[in-house]
C-alpha cells in the first residue's frame, strides 16, 4: 500500500530519458494509469494497491507483454474532488490556488489533470504506431488504452478537448494501421479499443466510426480468414447489442447524403456471414445447403441480426400511458399500437437508478404530461419525416450519380436527374455545378472529363458549368499549394493537355479573383497563376512518379528556373517557389478519396494511409442517443424504424431461415423463432402485410414438412430407440405453453428447450398458428401454404372433429347418409398411397423423428417375449400421442375459429380464393388423378362452403368464385377422374341453396347452380341420388314459397326426377310430403305459399309415384295417393278439370295394380273423388272420357272381386248422377253414351256369368237393379227414351240369369226408341 501521488508526480514518471527502452516506458505508463485510477476517491486516507513490477518482470519483455492489467474500480478522470497529501485537508484553498495558476480544469491542458491525460494519451497513441513499435509494445499500449476507456465516464472525457483531438486523430489513425495486422491479439485489442472509443466519445467520432466499421470490420468480413472474421463479428455483435446504436447509425449515416449507408451495409454483411456455408464436409463430399452445419461465424452474425431486429421490435409495442397509475419511475414515449392486444398492451422499461430517470426527464424523473407527450410525439414524427426525405434525397442522388458515372457527356443523365428532382427543370449550369461539387459517389475521373470537355463554342453549357463549379471554391486565406489541392481534390485530371488547360485556366481565374483584395498576393495577373498551376502539376508528377529514378527528378533550382518571368514579365519570389517545392515534395497532391478508400495496400503489401484525407470529411452534425436515455426510454417506432427494417428485412429473413433449417442447437432454434416473432411484430406494427406473409410462409413450410415426415414415420412397423437416431425428445414445456400469448418465449429458461432443434417444425407450427390467430386479417399470400398445413393436420387426425369432418346430409330419421362409393374409393386410394410412401421412406431417418415425438408422451412398451400384438399396441399408442401433440397446438391456436370468423370482404375473398385454388390441379401443381389431390380438394371445397356461409351478407359477392370452381369440377374435361370431388361439388351447391335461397339477389346464381346439378351425368347422380334428394327436399321445404315463375318450378321438377334412382326415391318423396304437410298445417286464413305451378308440379311427381314410373317402384303408391287427395281437396283443385283428370286417372291406374291393398286403396280414392265432385264442375267430355276410355275400356280383373265391385258401384252411381246432363235432346252424346251403357252391360254380364252365390254376383245384381229402376222412371227419362232403353238393356242381362226379380215393371207408351 502506498499513498496516492499527485498528478504532477505521476507526470514525472512519464518524462523518460532518451535511452530508456519502450517496454520500460510502457511499465511506467501502466503504473501511472493505475495510480490515476485512484485519484477520484473522496476519502483523504484512501489507499490504492499499485501493481509492483519486480526486477525480473522489468527485464523481461515477454512476461510484461502478457501480464494482465486490472480494470480499476476508481475513475481516472474524476479529479475535482482530489485532495493531495500534506495539504491538511484544505482542499478548497488548494484547488483555488491551482486554478489561479493553471486555469480551469476544463480548459485545454489548463491543469495537471488535463495535461497529464493528454500527455499519457499522446504517448500511448504513439506507442501503438506499428511503424515505430514492435508487437509487444503495441499489445501493452492497447491494453492500457482499453483500461482507461472502460473506466472513464464519457461525460468527463468530453471536458478535455485536447484529449479528444488526440483520440480523434493520432489514436484513430494508428488503430486503422493496426487493423490490417493478422495477429489475433493485436486485432482483438484494436477492435476493443474502437468499441470503447465509440462508447466514450462517439459524438466526436462520426467520420472515424464510419471509417472503422467500413474499412476494418466489413473489410475483414470480406476476407477469407475465419479467425479474423470471427473477431470482427464479435466486435460487430457488441455494436449491435448497444441500445439505440442501430437507430443512431441509420440516422447519422444512412440519412446523411455525405455518408455511406452504414446501417444497411452492416446488416447485409451480417446476413451474408450468417448464410455462408462450406461446399463440402470434412470428408470432401458435396453437401446441400440445408445439410451445411452452422459454424461460429454463422451464429455470431445471426445474433447480430437478431439483436438489430430486437432493437427495432422493442419500439413496436404500446407503452404505459400517462396517468395510468403504473410505476412512475418508468420512462416511456409513444401511444398504444393499433395492433396491440389487451394482454400485452403496454411495454415499459424500469429505470435502474433515479439518475437514469433524471437523465431522461430531468430532476425527479417524472414522466411527461399528456401535453408534453403530445409534443414529443409530434416532434418525433416530424423528425421521422425529415429523415425519410433525407434518405429519399440520398437515394435519388445515388441514382443520378450512377447515371452520370455511366456516361456524363450525354444529356440523358441530366434528364434523369431532373425526373428525380435532383436538378431543377430545366437544369441550370449552377445546379449542375453544385451537383458535381457536393454529390458523393461521383466518379472523379468522369467529373474531370465532363468539366474539361471543349472547345467552349461547341460545349457552351459545360463551359458555363465549369465557371460555376470554380465559383463554389473559396481560396481566401489559403496558400497556393493548399488551394490547388482543394481544387484538384474534387476531380481527377484528364490526360489531354487541352483539357488540363481549360481546368487550370478556370482555377487560376478564380484564384486570382479572390486574391485581388490580398495585399500579399504574389500574382500580377491570372496568367501567372495559370502557368504556375501547370508547372506545379508537372512538379507533383515528377517528384512522386515511382518509376522515375531519384537522380532524374526535378530539383528545386530547376523548378525555380522553369518559372522565371511568368508573373507579367517578372519573377515570382524565390521564397514562394521554394516553399511550394517543399510542400509538394513532402505531400503529394492527390484526388480526395472516400473515407472508405483511404486505407490502401501497396503492391508490396505495405500499408499506405491517406493521413490527410481519411478522417477529413464534411458531414452533418452527429447525434447519438445517450446510453442512459437509450436504456431507460421507450419511444414509439416511427417512419425511420420502418425504413430501417425495410432496408434489411429481405436479407435478415433469408439468413434467419437458412440458420433455422441448418442448426442443431436447441437454443439457437428458439432464438430464431423469437426473431421471427419479432419480425412479425414489426410487420404488423407498420402494416407490412406482404413481409408478414413471407415470414408466415417460412414457418408454415417447415411445419408442413415436419407434419408430413412425422406422419409418414408413424406408418413404420418398428419404432427404434430415440438415442440411436440422434433426435432429442419433444421440448418438455411445450405442452404446458397453452397460452398462445407466451409463444416460444417459454423455452428460454432451464433445460426445457432441449429437443427444440429436432422438433423445430413443431415449434414453427405453434409459432405460425399463433400469428395466424392474432393477425388473420392480414394473411394473404400465406393462405395456400396454411391450407396445405391444414391438409397435413387433417391427414394426421389432429384437426378438431368439427373442422375436419365433412358436412353431409341425413335421412328423414336424422341418420347421416352412409359414404358413397366415390367417398370410399377416394379414401382407400389415399390410404394406399400413404402406406406406400411410408414403406418406401428411409426407416432410420424417419423412425427417429417419430420416436422422438412420442418418447416423452408414450414410453415404448417392453418387447421381450411379446408377439406382434404388443408392437401393434405400441404403434397405436404412439400414433395417438403424436396426434394429441398436434391437436394441442391446433386447439391452443383456435384454428377452427380463425377460419370461420366473419371478415371484411377483401379478407374473405383472399381465403376463399386460396381454398378454391386447392380444388384446381393446375394451380396446386398436382395431377388430377393423384390420390392426394382429390382427398385434399374435397376438404378445401368443404371449407370454402363454410367460409361462404359464414359471410351470408356478402354471399352474392363471394358465390361467383365458388360457382366457377364448382363448374370446373362438374363439367371439366377430366372430371370423371375425380368423382368424389364432383359429389362434394353437388353437395356444396345444395348446401348453398339451402342457406341462401331466401336472398333475392342470390337466387339467379343459385338457380344457375341447380341447373348444373340437373344436367350432371347419370353415373354420378346414380351414386349420390340420396344426397341430391336430401338437398332438393330441404330446398323445397324451406323455399317453395319463393318459387314463383314457371321456369323455376320446371327446374325443380327436373331435380325431383332424381327419384328415378333407387337411393333417392324415398327421400325425395319424404321431401314432397313434408312440403304438403307444412302447407296443410299453415294458418287457414293465410294465403297459400304453394302456387298453382307448384301444385301442378307436386301432382305430377305424385302421379309418377302412383304410376310406379320410377323404375316400376310401386312401394309408395298408397302414401302418394293420400297426398294427392290432400293436395287436391285442400287447395280447391276440384274445379280444375286438368287436375281432376290427372288425379282420377292416376287413381284408376293404381286400382288395376296386382297388389290388393294398393288396388283397394286406389279404387276407394277414385270413388271418393267421383262422388264428391259436382257434375257441373267437370265438362261432359271429361265425364264421357272417364267412362269410355278408362273404366269401360280397361275394367278390373274378375279375380279382383272387391275392386271390380267398387268399379261397378262407381259406374252405376255416377252414371245415374251424370246421365241427365249427358243425355240431351240434341243427341250429341247419345252414341258415346250408348257405347258406355253397352260397356256396362258387358261388365254386368261378366260379373253375373259365374257363380251365383258370390259377392260379385250379389253386388252386381243389387246395383244394376237399382240403376235400371231409376233409369226407367218417367221423370228421369224426361220423355227422351234413352234412359228407358238403357234400363231395358241392363234388365235383359239380369233376366238371362234369372236375377231380374227386383225390377219394377211399368207399361210403356208403345213408342219405338231409335238410339242410333
Amino acid at each position: 500500500m502506498i499513498p496516492r501521488p499527485t498528478i504532477t508526480s505521476i507526470m514525472q514518471i512519464m518524462f523518460l530519458p532518451p535511452t530508456e527502452s519502450p517496454m520500460i516506458t510502457m511499465r511506467k505508463i501502466a503504473v501511472a494509469v493505475a495510480v490515476a485510477a485512484a485519484v477520484g476517491d473522496d476519502n483523504d486516507d484512501a489507499r490504492v494497491d499499485i501493481p509492483v513490477f519486480s526486477a525480473d518482470v522489468v527485464d523481461s519483455d515477454a512476461t510484461t507483454a502478457t501480464t494482465p492489467v486490472k480494470k480499476w474500480e476508481h475513475n481516472p478522470l474524476q479529479f475535482s474532488n482530489y485532495t493531495p497529501m500534506g495539504t491538511g485537508g484544505d482542499s478548497d484553498d488548494f484547488m483555488k490556488d491551482r486554478r489561479n495558476k493553471e486555469g480551469t480544469p476544463g480548459s485545454a491542458c489548463g491543469d495537471d489533470a488535463s495535461s497529464s491525460l493528454v500527455l499519457i494519451m499522446r504517448r500511448l497513441s504513439h506507442l501503438i504506431d506499428p511503424r515505430e513499435n514492435n508487437e509487444s509494445v503495441c499489445i501493452l499500449a492497447l491494453t492500457l488504452i482499453n483500461i482507461a476507456l472502460e473506466t472513464a465516464p464519457a461525460s468527463q472525457i468530453g471536458q478535455f478537448p485536447d484529449l479528444i483531438e488526440i483520440m480523434r486523430h493520432d489514436l484513430c489513425k494508428h488503430l486503422l494501421l493496426l487493423s490490417t495486422w493478422e495477429d489475433l491479439n493485436i486485432l482483438s485489442l484494436t477492435l476493443r479499443v474502437i468499441f470503447n472509443l465509440f462508447n466514450s466519445i462517439k459524438d466526436h467520432l462520426k467520420v472515424q466510426l464510419e471509417v472503422f466499421l467500413t474499412s476494418v470490420h466489413l473489410r475483414i468480413l470480406d476476407g477469407d480468414q475465419p479467425e479474423l472474421r470471427e473477431l470482427a463479428l464479435e466486435s460487430l455483435l457488441e455494436f449491435c447489442q448497444e441500445p439505440a446504436l442501430m437507430q443512431d447509425l441509420y440516422v447519422n449515416y444512412d440519412c446523411d447524403v455525405q455518408c455511406t449507408n452504414l446501417f444497411e451495409s452492416i446488416c447485409k454483411a451480417l446476413a451474408n456471414q450468417a448464410s455462408l456455408t462450406n461446399s463440402s464436409n470434412d470428408g470432401g463430399d458435396e453437401l446441400s445447403e440445408d445439410d451445411q452445419p452452422v459454424n461460429i461465424l454463422n451464429r455470431l452474425a445471426l445474433e447480430g441480426i437478431l439483436a438489430i431486429i430486437e432493437s427495432i421490435a422493442s419500439h413496436c409495442k404500446a407503452p404505459i400511458p400517462p396517468g395510468s397509475g403504473k410505476d412512475s419511475n418508468r420512462a416511456w414515449f409513444g401511444p398504444e399500437s393499433r395492433h396491440s392486444s389487451s394482454s400485452s398492451s403496454f411495454v415499459a422499461i424500469d429505470s435502474d437508478t433515479e439518475s437514469d430517470a433524471s437523465s431522461v426527464f430531468g430532476v425527479g424523473g417524472a414522466p411527461p404530461s399528456p401535453a408534453e407527450y403530445q409534443w414529443m410525439q409530434e416532434a418525433r414524427e416530424k423528425t421521422g419525416q425529415m429523415l425519410k426525405e433525407r434518405k429519399r434525397k440520398k437515394q435519388c442522388l445515388y441514382l443520378a450519380a450512377t447515371a452520370f458515372n455511366k456516361d456524363p457527356l450525354k444529356r440523358e443523365w441530366i434528364t434523369y436527374a431532373e425526373s428525380l428532382s435532383v436538378l431543377p427543370k430545366p437544369a441550370t449550369a449552377e445546379s449542375v455545378a453544385e451537383f458535381l461539387f457536393s454529390t458523393p459517389k461521383l466518379d472523379k475521373t468522369q467529373i474531370g472529363l465532363y468539366l474539361s470537355k471543349g472547345p467552349p463554342e461547341k460545349y457552351p453549357f459545360i463551359q458555363e458549368v465549369l465557371k460555376c463549379f470554380t465559383k463554389l471554391f473559396s481560396f481566401v486565406g489559403m496558400e497556393f499549394s493548399e488551394a490547388l489541392r482543394s481544387f484538384l481534390g474534387r476531380f481527377r485530371l484528364p490526360g489531354e493537355a487541352q483539357c488540363i488547360d481549360r481546368l487550370m485556366e478556370a482555377f487560376s481565374a478564380r484564384l486570382y479573383e479572390q486574391c485581388l483584395s490580398s495585399d500579399d498576393s504574389v500574382f500580377r495577373n491570372a496568367d501567372a497563376a495559370f502557368v504556375l498551376s501547370f508547372s506545379t502539376i508537372m512538379l507533383n508528377t515528377d517528384l512522386h512518379n515511382p518509376n522515375l529514378p531519384d537522380e532524374k527528378r526535378m530539383t528545386i533550382e530547376q523548378f525555380i528556373r522553369n518559372n522565371r518571368g511568368i508573373n507579367d514579365g517578372e519573377n515570382i519570389p524565390e521564397y514562394f517557389l521554394r516553399d511550394l517545392y517543399s510542400q509538394i515534395k513532402g505531400n503529394e497532391i492527390q484526388v480526395q478519396q472516400d473515407q472508405t478508400q483511404g486505407l490502401l495496400m501497396s503492391d508490396e503489401g505495405i500499408l499506405k494511409l491517406d493521413e490527410d484525407g481519411i478522417f477529413q470529411k464534411s458531414v452533418a452534425t452527429p447525434f447519438f442517443t445517450p446510453k442512459n436515455t437509450a436504456r431507460n426510454t421507450y419511444f414509439k417506432a416511427s417512419i425511420q424504424e420502418k425504413d430501417m427494417f425495410t432496408s434489411i428485412s429481405s436479407s435478415a429473413i433469408s439468413c434467419m431461415s437458412s440458420v433455422f433449417r441448418r442448426t442443431k442447437d436447441d437454443a439457437l432454434v428458439v432464438k430464431v423463432l423469437r426473431g421471427f416473432q419479432q419480425v412479425s411484430q414489426i410487420c404488423v406494427y407498420f402494416s407490412m402485410d406482404e413481409l408478414f406473409n413471407e415470414v408466415l410462409m417460412l414457418l408454415l413450410d417447415d411445419a408442413r414438412d415436419y407434419i408430413v415426415d412425422a406422419h409418414m414415420a408413424s406408418g413404420q412397423d418398428a419404432i427404434e430407440p430415440l438415442q440411436d437416431k440422434g433426435n432429442g425428445p419433444l421440448p418438455s414445456a411445450f405442452l404446458k405453453a397453452s397460452d398462445p400469448d407466451n409463444g416460444v418465449d417459454a423455452y428460454f429458461s432451464g433445460n426445457i428447450i432441449v429437443g427444440s432443434a429436432s422438433h423445430r417444425g413443431l415449434l414453427s407450427l405453434y409459432c405460425a398458428l399463433t400469428l395466424v390467430k392474432a393477425h388473420s386479417t392480414i394473411i394473404r399470400e400465406a393462405w395456400p401454404i396454411l391450407i396445405d398445413c391444414m391438409f397435413a393436420l387433417r391427414d394426421t387426425k389432429a384437426l378438431p372433429v368439427s373442422l375436419s369432418e365433412l358436412d353431409d346430409f341425413a335421412d328423414s330419421k336424422g341418420s347421416v347418409l352412409p359414404p358413397s362409393i366415390f367417398a370410399k374409393r377416394s379414401f382407400d386410394r389415399w390410404q394406399d398411397y400413404m402406406d406406400f410412401i411410408a414403406s418406401a421412406r428411409d426407416d432410420d431417418a424417419n423412425v427417429g423423428l417419430w420416436e422422438s415425438v412420442t418418447s416423452v408422451l408414450a414410453p415404448k412398451l417392453p418387447s421381450e417375449g411379446n408377439n406382434g400384438e404388443r408392437e401393434d399396441r405400441n404403434k397405436e399408442e404412439s400414433t395417438a400421442s403424436f396426434t394429441s401433440v398436434l391437436a394441442l397446438v391446433v386447439q391452443s391456436c383456435a384454428l377452427d375459429q380463425v377460419l370461420m370468423q366473419k371478415r371484411e370482404l377483401p379478407h374473405a375473398i383472399r381465403i376463399l380464393r386460396a381454398l378454391l385454388d386447392a380444388t384446381d390441379p393446375s394451380i396446386v401443381g398436382q395431377y388430377i388423378d393423384s390420390p392426394l389431390f382429390e382427398h385434399h380438394a374435397v376438404f378445401a371445397l368443404e371449407l370454402s362452403a363454410r367460409v361462404l356461409l359464414s359471410h351470408r351478407k356478402r354471399a352474392h359477392e363471394l358465390y361467383p368464385m365458388l360457382l366457377a370452381k364448382v363448374r370446373v369440377a362438374l363439367q371439366g374435361s377430366q372430371n370423371k377422374k375425380t368423382p368424389y370431388l364432383m359429389e362434394r361439388a353437388c353437395v356444396t351447391i345444395l348446401r348453398s341453396c339451402i342457406h341462401l335461397f331466401d336472398k333475392e339477389e342470390m337466387r339467379p346464381l343459385l338457380l344457375e347452380s341447380l341447373e348444373m346439378l340437373a344436367t350432371a351425368p347419370d353415373f354420378l347422380m346414380r351414386q349420390i341420388a340420396d344426397r341430391v334428394a336430401c338437398g332438393v327436399a330441404i330446398i323445397l321445404r324451406g323455399s317453395y314459397a319463393t318459387l314463383k315463375s314457371e321456369a323455376e318450378w320446371l327446374l325443380m321438377r327436373r331435380l325431383l326426377d332424381i327419384a328415378k334412382f333407387d337411393s333417392g326415391r324415398k327421400i325425395m318423396f319424404d321431401g314432397i310430403a313434408s312440403c304438403i304437410e307444412f302447407e296443410l298445417n299453415a294458418n287457414s286464413d293465410a294465403q297459400y305459399g304453394l302456387g298453382p305451378v307448384g301444385q301442378k308440379l307436386f301432382l305430377d311427381v305424385l302421379e309418377e309415384f302412383v304410376a310406379g314410373a320410377y323404375n316400376g317402384d310401386t312401394s309408395l303408391r298408397i302414401p302418394a295417393m293420400n297426398f294427392m287427395q290432400a293436395l287436391f281437396y285442400s287447395f280447391g283443385l276440384s274445379e280444375n278439370e286438368i287436375m281432376w283428370q290427372k288425379v282420377a286417372f292416376s287413381f284408376y291406374e293404381a286400382s288395376l295394380s296386382p297388389h290388393s291393398e294398393t288396388a283397394k286403396h286406389a279404387i276407394e280414392c277414385l270413388q271418393k273423388l267421383i262422388f264428391t265432385t259436382e257434375v257441373d264442375a267437370i265438362s261432359e267430355t271429361m265425364w264421357l272420357t272417364l267412362y269410355s276410355e278408362i273404366i269401360i275400356s280397361r275394367p278390373p280383373s274378375l279375380t279382383r272381386t272387391k275392386v271390380r265391385t267398387s268399379c261397378l258401384i262407381i259406374l252405376s252411381r255416377s252414371l245415374l248422377i251424370t246421365m241427365p246432363k249427358l243425355i240431351k235432346e240434341s243427341k250429341e252424346n247419345w252414341e258415346t253414351m250408348a257405347d258406355i251403357i253397352a260397356g256396362v252391360a258387358s261388365m254386368v254380364r261378366e260379373n253375373i256369368s259365374g257363380r251365383h252365390d258370390g259377392i260379385l254376383f250379389e253386388s252386381t245384381v243389387q246395383h244394376v237393379t237399382n240403376m235400371a229402376n231409376v233409369m226407367a222412371l218417367p221423370e228421369y227419362d224426361r220423355g227422351l227414351g234413352f234412359s228407358q232403353w238403357a234400363a231395358d238393356l241392363l234388365v235383359s242381362e239380369l233376366e238371362k240369369v234369372g236375377a231380374a226379380g227386383g225390377i219394377v215393371r211399368r207399361a210403356g207408351n208403345g213408342k219405338e226408341i231409335n238410339v242410333v
